[in-house]
């Protein structure tokens, strides 16, 4: 399936505005304003992974041909003086370096019962701060990790080992995706392959 139509087949997530505990599970604030409770034994499934964008810096244009203008005594001895030489001749260009840049950042999709539209918890879009309190960092991938390390611990139920490997590994476990959209599409298809909504 072509990367265009990936949102065409996966249902929305619900991108998760902030998180935080309550006694049994979790309780979640989405970007649409929506509050709710989430007990532990609700999520059936869970997925994360890294998001890589691979961006290349463009040339930018060149400005049109430098004018070099040479005063020398030569110059000035056979003409009035002020007579300049211009030397169109040599245009000296500068190489071009082109630069890469990599953009990353983390997902994690959970899933609860009856439902395969997934809670999306972002890296740099989710606030961890409720959860994590004093152990909030200024790095957002480690808020990411700490976050999943909390929870861990609860979900010993999930079937998929995903999370656990994610605890032991940190980001070594994750897999790589070229975009948001590859990424729906593989949590979707693994959540659909796990076991169908009870």
């Amino acid at each position: 399936m072509s990367e265009e139509n990936l949102n065409l087949s996966t249902p929305l997530p619900k991108k998760v505005k902030q998180v935080e505990f309550y006694d049994k599970g979790l309780s979640i604030e989405t970007t649409l304003e929506e509050k709710l409770c989430v007990p532990w034994s609700d999520i059936v499934f869970f997925f994360a992974g890294k998001i890589e964008k691979k961006s290349e810096a463009k040339p930018q244009a060149s400005s049109g041909p430098k004018v070099n203008i040479v005063r020398t005594a030569a110059s000035l001895a056979a003409g009035p003086i002020g007579t300049a030489l211009y030397d169109l001749s040599a245009k000296k260009e500068k190489p071009i370096n082109l630069s890469s840049s990599t953009e990353s950042f983390l997902l994690a999709d959970l899933y609860i019962l009856q439902n395969l539209q997934p809670f999306r918890f972002d890296s740099i879009g989710t606030n961890f701060k409720p959860l994590l309190k004093e152990e909030t960092t200024y790095a957002s991938d480690l808020n990411f990790l700490n976050f999943i390390r909390k929870i861990a611990p609860f979900l010993n139920h999930l079937r998929n080992t995903s999370l656990f490997q994610i605890v032991e590994k940190g980001k070594n476990a994750l897999e790589v995706f070229p975009s948001r959209d590859a990424f729906a599409w593989r949590s979707y298809s693994e959540r659909k392959k796990s076991s169908p909504p009870v």
